[in-house]
């Protein structure tokens, strides 16, 4: 029953046919016959009715589940219900009455100690305790005082009594909401939904999305639906009166999700609400196709570019046609600004004037490796002034006391004119081909002397800028006679970034144990580059792997896991079982990656059992476990995406 709220005024001065529908509503309370809910207004009483009547109607449209017809087996040492009671009663019917039965010394002793007792097992208490936990959380949300999901650890513990479960459609509708909307990747549960339709998913998502009262579910609802891509479902009111909360989250579904069609049912029913202004927008996006290079073509105004859509077109950047990309350069989102015109100058396209850092290369000096940004976009200047000057005039001006003498040694062994092999000796006699040549233009010279005697003291540090520059050089198309040479140099901060790139590319598996020294002892770029050699040339890749998840350094013990991607399965799989209990998460995740590649979907089942009878183990992996195995479209592909963003995110 449904009533209207009656304010206090009319309450007290209430008329004859009021005060017969008040004695009514006080007459259903104290009969406890029916369930009543209260509605402020006429809109209200409509969002109500068509709530309700939505979840009725998805309710028995939704196929049934796997749960077997009738009462599960009575379990301990309880004794079982009655005959009568069982014939009748559908599967979860029957569990809840089983749950009752236990509670039935307490309803006389108000102790619950005896139930315990009564059941004998730690194991038998658990689960009831947490099945009497999601029926409470049921009856909460039923209430519609609160929509309360399940805690983690409770959740978890009846994760391990999954097969024992029968859930009632109330019950299953508080664990989707649960799975949905955490965010720690801690609450499993998608077995028992793994026999559900896309429909009857899909159904689900849409209730969640439009009717309930949580705005964090419905928000997560709406990004579910936006990367599953679902229709939308709703059409009029219920988009027109998103709160303003909700609005991004919704908008950025319907720039991924909505249809020319829908597109033209919102243009009926937008006017005068938040969407009046978006239609347009909207529809050019879904002309074109969404199709980037043609709907940038039309200047659109870049406030209502969604977030999703922003991160889209900066991985696109380098795919799209100069047009767009001097469109993206003139907007006012900085991020996506700043991407154009580098891209633009890649290509040497850029309109005059259009200027962005380029933080992207590399230090071109021992001064730069020494100091902050501001001496490498020095160093990056000059490099690029010189690279202006003729062959002569680099030749000319090499001098050893130079400040520009590293730059122009380093241009000139680029373009061919120092040969290679000239270089290598350079680099193995400290070189001192240069330095003879520049001290034979002092000769003759006023206090050249003196500037011999100051220049002594700066030989180590002019060495060092030649030493750079000539291994940066080498590195930019690195061969294996260079390798010896840069070998020698892996020992000095100052130079083994350039020599890293060489024995990187150029290396042998001998290498392998001091790239790993390296690993260890240094950080950033130097650290990844020494991770990439050792994945590069190991040999044997499991050892190496085993060496490098004994270290307690993180990023050497996330780089053992894709050692092992080439080896046979009775080698790798032992190993990736053995890293979900590692105390890192996203080696863990890393090792569920690689196992969902390797194994079939029985294998993984039997993996999940042996893993949840360990008396120690992660939540994450569960849940990921949980998704790979059993989430049914379209929630299969949602989540095999994400963990195939997470393992690129998480490889660099």
């Amino acid at each position: 029953m449904f009533f209207k709220t009656v304010d206090s005024a009319q309450r007290a001065d209430a008329g004859a046919q009021l005060q017969r529908v008040i004695a009514f509503r006080d007459s259903l309370i104290v009969s406890k016959m029916v369930l009543f809910k209260e509605f402020g207004s006429a809109d209200d009483w409509e969002k109500m009715l068509r709530g309700y009547l939505l979840e009725h109607i998805f309710s028995v449209a939704k196929l049934p589940n796997s749960a077997p017809e009738g009462p599960s087996e009575p379990t301990g040492s309880a004794s079982p219900i009655p005959t009568d009671a069982n014939a009748v009663a559908p599967a979860a019917g029957g569990q809840i009455a089983e749950l009752a039965k236990f509670l039935g010394p307490a309803f006389y002793t108000g102790r619950l100690g005896g139930i315990a007792k009564e059941l004998g097992d730690a194991n038998e208490v658990a689960f009831w305790a947490v099945r009497a936990l999601l029926l409470s959380a049921a009856l909460v949300a039923e209430s519609g005082t609160s929509g309360t999901t399940l805690p983690t650890h409770e959740l978890n513990t009846l994760y391990l009594h999954r097969d024992r479960l029968r859930a009632t459609e109330d019950e299953l509708y508080v664990l989707l909401k649960t799975i949905l909307v955490e965010e720690f990747d801690t609450k499993p549960g998608w077995y028992w939904f793994r026999d559900d339709t896309p429909v009857s998913v899909t159904q689900y998502l849409a209730v969640m999305a439009f009717f309930e009262h949580d705005t964090q579910i419905r928000a997560k609802a709406f990004e579910t639906m936006r990367r599953t891509q679902t229709p939308i479902f709703f059409k009029g009111a219920e988009l027109r009166e998103i709160p303003s909360d909700l609005r991004d989250v919704v908008w950025a579904y319907l720039v991924d999700a909505a249809t020319q069609e829908d597109v033209q049912m919102l243009r009926e029913s937008a006017s005068n609400t938040w969407l009046d202004g978006r239609i347009e927008w909207l529809q050019a996006w879904a002309v074109a196709g969404r199709d980037l290079n043609v709907f940038l073509s039309r200047m659109p105004d870049p406030q209502l570019i969604p977030e999703p859509m922003k991160q889209s077109i900066l991985a696109e950047i380098p795919q799209l046609g100069d047009p767009s990309l001097h469109t993206l350069s003139s907007i006012p989102t900085p991020e996506l600004r700043e991407a154009a015109l580098t891209e633009l100058r890649k290509r040497g396209t850029a309109n005059e004037g259009d200027h962005t850092p380029d933080r992207t290369g590399q230090g071109m000096t021992l001064a730069s490796m020494r100091s902050g940004p501001e001496t490498v976009d020095k160093d990056r200047q000059d490099y690029e002034r010189l690279s202006r000057e003729d062959n002569d005039s680099l030749r000319k001006s090499l001098i050893w006391a130079d400040v520009d003498g590293p730059i122009r040694y380093r241009l000139l062994l680029e373009r061919g004119e120092i040969p290679r092999e000239t270089a290598r000796k350079d680099l193995s006699e400290g070189f001192q081909r240069i330095r003879n040549e520049s001290d034979q233009r002092l000769d003759g010279r006023e206090n050249a002397a003196t500037f011999r005697e100051r220049l002594e003291k700066l030989q180590p540090f002019i060495k060092g800028l030649f030493t750079t520059a000539a291994l940066e050089a080498l590195a930019a198309d690195p061969a294996v006679e260079d390798v010896a040479l840069a070998r020698q140099f892996l020992n000095d901060f100052n130079t083994r970034l350039a020599a890293l790139r060489i024995v990187v590319s150029k290396g042998s598996p001998i290498d392998v144990k001091g790239l790993i020294e390296i690993a260890r002892s240094s950080y950033g770029e130097q650290r990844q580059l020494a991770l990439t050699g050792v994945k590069r040339l190991a040999a044997d890749r499991l050892e190496t792997a085993g060496i490098l998840m004994a270290s307690e350094a993180r990023e050497l013990r996330r780089a053992a896991v894709p050692l092992i991607q080439d080896l046979p399965d009775e080698s790798a799989l032992p190993f990736l079982e053995s890293l979900l209990v590692d105390a890192d998460e996203s080696v863990r995740l890393l090792a569920v990656g690689l196992l969902r590649l390797r194994c079939g979907r029985e294998r993984l089942i039997e993996l999940l059992r042996r893993y949840t009878d360990r008396s120690t183990y992660f939540y994450n992996v569960v849940v990921w476990l949980d998704r790979v195995i059993y989430a049914p479209a379209p929630m299969s592909g949602y989540y095999a995406t994400e963990l195939d963003l997470k393992l690129k995110a998480l490889e660099g």
